[in-house]
This record gives structure tokens, sequence and C-alpha cells, in this order.
């Protein structure tokens, strides 16, 4: 999947009903990790968990259950 294209989809459909807020703000940074083989998904997976975990960002993936 392009993650690119997903961020995007995110912000129009105002993901959490704060993404278009987040995405107003000058401080906002927006990180995208992507993968040449699909077979290596599970990097950016592991990123995602490591960073939700670290940062405790204000919209989460919800893959920690």
């Amino acid at each position: 999947m392009n993650s690119r294209k997903r961020a995007l989809e995110h912000i129009r459909d105002n993901t959490a009903g704060i993404m278009k807020e987040i995405c107003e703000n000058n401080d906002t940074i927006l990180i995208l990790f992507n993968v040449k083989d699909s077979k290596d998904i599970h990097w950016v997976v592991a990123l995602e968990i490591f960073f939700e975990r670290s940062i405790n960002p204000l919209i989460k993936s919800d893959r920690l259950g």
C-alpha cells in the first residue's frame, strides 16, 4: 500500500475527528515508511509499535489491542 496515499485519505476523512486540525498545525511532522518488498512489511509494523509506545501519538494505530 502507498503510505502517502493512505495518509492523505486519513486527512481527507478526518480520522479520529482531529486529523485535519493536526495537519493545520505548523509543528506537525508526518513520517512515512515504505518497503520495496512486501515480505518486509513486518519492519514497518515493528516501527509503528515502537513509536506508539515511545512517543504516545495523538492517533494510535490500534495494533496493540
